[in-house]
């Protein structure tokens, strides 16, 4: 599974992130699905 790198932080902050992120957002479709590849620039 890819994680996403926000502001080049490690690991583990970038999996508290993106278990945040499907908490709070619900999404329909992964959230890795949607954001895989994207540079953290696309988004802040």
């Amino acid at each position: 599974m890819q994680f996403i790198n926000y502001f080049n932080q490690d690991a583990y902050t970038n999996i508290a992130m993106d278990a945040w992120l499907l908490k709070n957002l619900k999404p329909k479709k992964p959230v890795f699905a949607l954001w895989q590849n994207k540079k953290s620039s696309d988004y802040w």
